[in-house]
């Protein structure tokens, strides 16, 4: 429950992204090269997927690291998680991209 909460967090920031920059759900699915009810799912669900905050990180210009940490607790719960799956690999933030390797 309480990871459903953070990504609450993360989905409220990722839709207060778009409507901050006045762009439709379907224009931002254009620049995500995805079907709007996938930006809808992030929008309400969230993500816990690096490469999905990448891409908004990419596209509105601001770090994934800035999004993890604008949405609350979301950035510790993330990569705690981040950990959990990566645990033989390294997590590396450089330009504003977090890369896992």
């Amino acid at each position: 429950m309480k990871g459903q909460l953070e990504q609450k967090d993360i989905a409220r920031f990722l839709k207060e992204l778009r409507v901050t920059k006045g762009l439709t759900q379907q224009e931002l699915a254009d620049l995500l090269f995805c079907d709007i009810r996938q930006i809808r799912r992030y929008e309400t669900n969230g993500t816990e997927r690096l490469s999905v905050i990448n891409l908004y990180a990419s596209v509105f210009n601001i770090s994934a690291l800035g999004i993890l940490t604008a949405s609350a607790k979301g950035a510790f719960w993330f990569f705690i998680k981040a950990i959990g799956h990566f645990h033989s690999s390294r997590l590396i933030f450089k330009d504003g991209i977090l890369f896992v390797s």
